[in-house]
């Protein structure tokens, strides 16, 4: 969703950001150390010390458009993170959402992974009680958004952990068994699907998260400049 800035509102919002403002030249270095990085992990011999690990991934089949039923979307990335629930009509392409929002406290930032996935599990075993759908199997899109090595569709290894998460015992091992661990421990089920349709709408329902959280920042900044 998009919103008109108008001079009053630009005034003030430059008022605000003004020691945030870059000079061209500024900007113009921004880029070319960006672009150094982004192309040194592209490299096979520089990757290692790439700030940008440009990762490959195992996504091979985008979403058509014929993709049906209900899927859920998980994205995490600081200090909250975001639960998603998308049902795709059977006769239209019609769509329903649910989503909740779940805080990451620090003490779970930075306490052991196991408690992260534990927290995580916990509040995705809420909401799939709140909207009726625990005795299902739905495929679920998860968006770690930490550098991964990922060996697989289902499989991504976490290389260290940034924005302030600390976690111990989670670096080097795979992220998805680590939830799917914690996931069991609370009784139900939830699954990457293997079949090209069940990955392009677990993708969809992971964008869709993700749209939805940067529409939320979005509402926020109109909030602050009010």
């Amino acid at each position: 969703m998009m919103f008109k800035i108008t001079g009053d509102i630009r005034k003030r919002l430059e008022e605000r950001c003004s020691n945030l403002i870059l000079s061209d030249d500024q900007i113009e270095r921004v880029s070319a150390t960006l672009l150094k990085e982004i192309e040194n992990g592209l490299r096979q011999k520089t990757n290692g010390e790439a700030d940008i690990k440009c990762y490959p991934t195992y996504v091979r089949n985008l979403p058509n458009g014929e993709e049906r039923g209900k899927f859920l979307a998980l994205d995490l990335g600081g200090t909250n993170f975001r639960v998603l629930l998308i049902h795709l009509g059977e006769a239209t392409p019609e769509k329903e959402f649910a989503s909740r929002i779940f805080a990451v406290p620090h003490q779970i930032m930075t306490g052991p992974g196991e408690a992260l996935f534990d927290h995580i599990a916990e509040c995705l075993a809420l909401f799939v009680k709140e909207y009726k759908v625990d005795k299902e199997v739905i495929p679920l899109g998860f968006t770690f958004s930490f550098p991964c090595r990922q060996e697989g569709l289902t499989k991504a290894r976490l290389v260290q952990w940034t924005k302030g998460f600390t976690c111990a015992n989670v670096e080097g091992e795979d992220v998805v068994e680590l939830l799917q661990r914690a996931i069991h421990k609370r009784g139900f089920e939830l699954m990457l699907s293997e079949d090209g349709s069940g990955r392009g709408a677990a993708l969809v329902a992971a964008v869709a998260a993700r749209l939805e959280r940067e529409e939320a920042e979005e509402n926020l900044l109109k909030n602050m400049l009010s």
